[in-house]
């Protein structure tokens, strides 16, 4: 037989206390939310409250496969950042129309320019 699991009362008295002994810790922050969640994990009398604990045996699921982009090697990041080059090379401010390439401040008008 299993030991007994704690009420909503009693698992509030056992916060309280930790508050009372460690709040001038300098970790007490961290200490108290990580002693709530085990609590809330092991000790707690879930029957009581009609609610359930979260289930601990789910596993994150695979991101997506990006078939469509073919990558091999840097040649994909490479081709982007020489058109993103090409494309600050000539790139005019929207305001007064002077050339300011990657500025983000025209030297002209003193607007952003993105």
């Amino acid at each position: 037989m299993g030991r007994a699991k704690l009420s909503r009362a009693e698992l509030l008295e056992v916060l309280e206390r930790n508050v009372q002994l460690y709040r001038e810790e300098e970790a007490f922050v961290p200490y108290l939310v990580e002693l709530a969640v085990y609590l809330l994990e092991y000790e707690y009398d879930w029957s009581q409250s009609g609610g359930h604990p979260a289930n601990r045996d789910m596993k994150p699921v695979d991101p997506p496969s990006f078939s469509r982009i073919q990558r091999q090697g840097d040649s994909f990041g490479m081709a982007l950042s020489l058109q993103t080059n090409r494309r600050n090379r000539r790139r005019r401010c929207p305001h007064c129309g002077v050339e300011v390439g990657d500025e983000i401040v025209c030297p002209s008008c003193r607007n952003m320019t993105r």
